[in-house]
Formats: C-alpha cells, sequence, structure tokens
C-alpha cells in the first residue's frame, strides 16, 4: 500500500519527441529576443558561449503555476547545472520586463539571462506558440529545451517532473574522461 502511495506522488518529467516544428536531434531554429536591458540576444550569441557542453532554454510565463514549480527545482539546481557544463536561458512567453523581472528576482533567479518574449516569436519559432483556430494565440507551457555546444535539440521537456533537473543534466553525454597515459618510467 505504501508503494503505490510513493508511486502516485511521484510524477516523472514529460520527455516529448517534438514540440510544434522542432524535434529533438534537429537545429535549433533561428531565434531573437530583447533582454531586459533592450539587448538582443540569439541563437549565435547563445551558441558562441565558450567553455559549455550545451544550453538549457526554459520557456515560462508568471501565471503559470506548473512553470513556476519548474523554476523553483531550476533555482535550487543551478550550481549542478552550471557545474555539468550547462547555461541556463529563460524566457518569458508574452510579458514585459517590468513584470518578468521582479518575479523571478523573487525567486531567486534574477541574475539568470532572460529573454522578454513579449511578441512571442522566440516561443513561436520553438513551437511553443501556436495559432488555434482563428489565430488566437496558444503556448504550450511549461516546456525547456536542451542543446548541445552545437545548437542541436537534445531534449524536449514538456512537464517539470520529480526528476527535472537529472532530465536536463543526462540530456547530454558526460564528457570523455581523458584515458591514463601509460607510466614512462623503464622498468629496471
Amino acid at each position: 500500500m505504501t508503494l503505490l502511495l510513493i508511486a502516485a506522488l511521484w510524477a516523472p518529467s514529460a520527455l516529448l519527441d517534438t514540440t510544434g516544428p522542432v524535434k529533438v536531434g534537429d537545429p535549433a531554429p533561428w531565434f531573437a529576443g530583447w533582454t531586459a536591458r533592450d539587448q538582443v540576444f540569439n541563437r549565435t550569441r547563445l551558441l558562441a558561449t565558450p567553455g559549455v557542453r550545451g544550453h538549457v532554454i526554459v520557456f515560462f510565463a508568471t501565471w503559470c503555476k506548473p512553470c513556476e514549480d519548474g523554476l523553483k527545482q531550476l533555482a535550487a539546481a543551478r550550481p549542478r547545472i552550471e557545474a555539468a557544463g550547462l547555461t541556463v536561458t529563460l524566457v518569458d512567453y508574452g510579458e514585459e520586463a517590468s513584470v518578468g523581472a521582479p518575479w523571478l528576482g523573487a525567486r531567486g533567479l534574477g541574475d539568470v539571462r532572460t529573454l522578454y518574449d513579449r511578441y512571442g516569436t522566440v516561443a513561436f519559432a520553438f513551437g511553443v506558440e501556436h495559432r488555434a483556430d482563428g489565430g488566437a494565440r496558444r503556448a504550450r507551457l511549461p516546456r525547456t529545451v536542451v542543446l548541445d555546444a552545437a545548437g542541436t535539440v537534445r531534449r524536449i521537456v514538456g512537464r517539470e517532473g520529480e526528476d527535472y533537473v537529472e532530465r536536463l543534466i543526462d540530456a547530454l553525454p558526460a564528457p570523455a574522461t581523458p584515458a591514463a597515459k601509460p607510466d614512462a618510467t623503464p622498468s629496471p
């Protein structure tokens, strides 16, 4: 009985093969968005980040309760994520920096690179935003996309479960450990 209760409380992350037109194994789409300081940040600048294994792009909105739950996990695990060689970029869907920046600051994420996707262009490029019948905008939130250093989509996460951080870190193969060099000292 206890085992059933534990299994019912634990929910794994929803791993997806696609989000809109974006598929695991494909190159990430071109995107460009604005930071809180009105600076343009795009795919080229992201992929030019030196010395990283990959990039985590998290789409959220302040009104999205499941997004907030995932961001809490992200905030708590940032040292582990960064130690694994991953950068984090947040994309605040459909909101201005005046709304998102204080909200993120209150959750310990105020210093994370954030794009304020006022018009949904970044979300649309990644298939997070889609147009419903009649042209109404709809968002598929929460959504996280993990890219390798070359910009290939390696994982797409829908709902963030208890294993969310592990799914981000294990999306990329572990770096190869250097082989031990043979002992160069001559034998007697």
